[in-house]
């Protein structure tokens, strides 16, 4: 027998009164003989045994009585059916439905989502007049309103708006919602039925968000779909991708790694990937993956645009297209502009060296200046200044640290025009430290002692052919080395090259002048290499896409050179634009972007259309692993949140009418004991009426 009020049972606890009453009545009276009253002692024994067995009676059925009463309000039930009683409670159903887009395939028995709603249909079918129900999707991607309702062929109808959904089923999330429903009941029998595949990641804890069901629900119901299964469901996805490239140029190579799994029961041979660039198809790869493997795909194409790119990498059809594809971007920025400014001597060697950023073999977008022109420069039209063998001012080494500050980047060579006290405090400021005068005798020069050849500045440059790991050291009489920052390359003394980030700009410090009074730095073939790779380094924006699951939300940090916008514009992958305002926080200024919840590239534009950045939005990978739980995990799991209840596991779901009566509550019986408690409250009202008589006669 179980009770849907339980609590009220507490007050069996007043049971206890009319055996107190009578055992207070029975306390000894002390005995005063009076003469006239001795005939009393003639009374017949038989007549007071009489009476005092109804006191025991009236006893019993005042007992009785609240005990049937405080039963009846509890309101108890059994399984089953009784004559001339309802078949069952009662009910406030909550139906929680995965619709994640796991459960859009298909095996023997048809779609699985048309499966799970089937078996709501089969759950609303069940119920009478007087209960109710509301459904909630799992997946659901905004925040929707849900409600109880008694019009059942309302709640039929409503599950044809209920979708696949891009993003995986949240239990916790979904159990809260139905928690909130329960509250408001109107029956006293709440159950609540959780229709999914159980997979693995239905159980996942997001941000600590652990849930224990509070409110009394009197069944939790757990209905598998496709458990019973033999099908042998071929699935390959792409878990991730990422860039292996950290510098993108154009016309080349950007090499991108793919982790492709194996989500079937057998290996499949030739897999093949694709790897596009807006949308054309640029390369391909393939390769047999074995049962439950992951497997790297390692690809590389050549970007034939400038600008923004969108990547992505492609599998050939199966039984689930969204976890076919996977997206990401980066940008090939146009030849950066250059302020260079420096001695008549060190511009002839950097003039050479800057030959591959030119315009069409034109310095239309390099512009050199000499000592006392910088004053008129506006550091922030360029993507990158270089300063070489100049005096600097004052002003002009505040307004450079501005411009560090504000985004931009420095190629800052050795200074000896520039008073040492003052040219080291600058680079400290940088963030590049403090500097030592270090001379070096002529006859045998310093060299390099090290070299970071993983440095994203080196990218591609080293591999493993014998004889090409090894850069070829200038002759080194005297150095400026910095004795901190990020040291890329390092000569007795501190750091020959060496980089520095600040707020959100980028500078490099070489310890040599750009001329060949501290080294011959500027006639080796290493030096045009050297400028080449550190403007290429220094004007990349790093500009590759944030990455996002669909559904989740994105702080994104505007760069300092977009500032003056207050309004952007954010393209979804179909064209669609919406707009967002910037917010200011302690951190900086920001865009808060939610509910992104298309697969595929969006773009970030500023309020007069200049392109910012992009996001890259992906399906959650977890979605694609077919393997299921089994009903213990099912189960405890489902104990977990659900302490101390009634949990049941009905795993046919083509069957499911019988198992919602095998587990429903049952018959009420409240009818019989509130019955009970009324026989027994006239049937005392007879006898103490009959006592009373009975000692008025005696």
């Amino acid at each position: 027998m179980n009770f849907l009020n339980p609590l009220v049972l507490i007050g069996l606890a007043a049971a206890a009164i009319p055996v107190l009453l009578h055992l207070l009545n029975l306390r000894k009276l002390r005995k005063v003989e009076f003469s006239s009253l001795k005939f009393l002692k003639e009374l017949q024994k038989t007549k007071i045994r009489k009476l005092k067995l109804k006191q025991i009676l009236l006893l019993i059925l005042r007992t009785l009585l609240i005990i049937f009463a405080v039963i009846a309000f509890a309101r108890p039930t059994i399984p089953g059916s009784l004559p001339f009683f309802g078949s069952y409670a009662q009910t406030s159903a909550v139906v929680l439905l995965d619709n994640s887009f796991s459960m859009d395939i298909s095996d023997e028995y048809g779609n699985r989502f048309n499966q799970a709603k089937s078996a709501v249909l089969n759950i609303i079918e069940n119920l009478k007049d007087g209960d109710e129900v509301a459904v909630i999707p799992m997946a659901s991607e905004r925040n929707e309103q849900n409600i109880f309702t008694r019009n059942f062929d309302f709640a039929s109808e409503n599950l044809n708006f209920i979708n696949i959904s891009k993003t995986p089923a949240n239990l916790n999330r979904s159990m809260r919602l139905a928690e909130s429903l329960i509250d408001d009941a109107l029956n006293l029998n709440k159950e609540i039925y959780v229709i999914s595949d159980y997979q693995t990641n239905i159980f996942n804890i997001i941000n600590n968000d652990t849930f224990r069901l509070q409110s009394p629900v009197s069944s939790l119901i757990a209905v598998p779909v496709g458990n019973n299964s033999n099908a042998d469901l071929q699935n390959i996805s792409i878990d991730s991708v990422k860039l292996v490239s950290g510098i993108f140029q154009y016309d080349k190579l950007v090499e991108i790694e793919a982790f492709v799994r194996n989500n079937s029961k057998n290996t499949i041979k030739d897999v093949v990937i694709t790897m596009k660039y807006n949308g054309k198809a640029v390369a391909q790869r393939s390769a047999d993956i074995a049962s439950g493997e992951t497997k790297s795909f390692l690809i590389a194409a050549k970007p034939q645009d400038y600008g923004q790119n969108k990547a992505s990498i492609e599998l050939e059809g199966d039984i689930q297209d969204l976890d076919n594809y996977r997206y990401l971007g980066f940008n090939i920025p146009p030849k950066p502009k250059i302020l260079v400014a420096g001695s008549q001597e060190s511009e002839l060697f950097l003039n050479a060296a800057l030959n591959p950023f030119k315009e069409n073999d034109v310095s239309q977008n390099i512009k050199f200046v000499k000592s006392g022109q910088l004053s008129g420069e506006n550091f922030i039209d360029y993507n990158t200044v270089i300063v070489a063998g100049i005096n600097l001012s004052d002003n002009d080494l505040f307004r450079l640290n501005q411009y560090l500050n504000s985004g931009g980047s420095l190629l800052i060579f050795a200074n000896i025009e520039t008073e040492f006290e003052k040219f080291s405090k600058f680079l400290e400021q940088t963030g590049i430290g403090k500097i030592s005068d270090r001379k070096f005798n002529p006859i045998e020069p310093a060299s390099f002692t090290n070299v970071d050849k993983n440095h994203q500045m080196f990218e591609g440059v080293f591999d493993d052919k014998p004889g090409t790991n090894q850069i070829e050291s200038p002759k080194i009489i005297r150095a400026y080395p910095a004795e901190s920052g990020l040291a890329v390359i390092s000569i007795p003394g501190g750091a020959f090259l060496s980089e520095s980030k600040k707020g959100q700009g980028k500078v490099i410090y070489i310890a040599v002048d750009a001329e060949n009074r501290m080294s011959n730095l500027p006639v080796t073939g290493l030096f045009p290499a050297l400028i080449y790779r550190s403007i290429l380094y220094l004007s990349q924006t790093e500009d590759k896409s944030s990455d996002l699951f669909i559904g989740e939300s994105l702080r994104f940090s505007i760069p300092a050179r977009f500032a003056g916008s207050n309004n952007f514009k954010i393209s979804d992958p179909s064209g669609n634009d919406f707009y967002t305002d910037a917010i200011e926080l302690p951190q900086g200024r920001v865009i808060s972007i939610e509910n992104l919840r298309f697969p595929g590239i969006y773009t970030i534009f500023d309020e007069s259309d200049n392109y910012v950045s992009q996001i890259a939005v992906n399906t959650d990978p977890t979605e694609s692993n077919m393997n299921q739980n089994g009903n213990d995990i099912i189960k405890k799991e489902l104990s977990d949140r659900f302490i101390d209840g009634n949990i049941s596991i009905i795993d046919n779901v083509s069957d499911l009418s019988s198992g919602i009566q095998r587990v429903r509550t049952g018959t009420e019986l409240w009818q019989i004991f509130v019955i009970l408690a009324l026989i027994c409250a006239i049937t005392e009202m007879i006898v103490q009426k009959v006592s009373k008589n009975e000692v008025a006669e005696a």
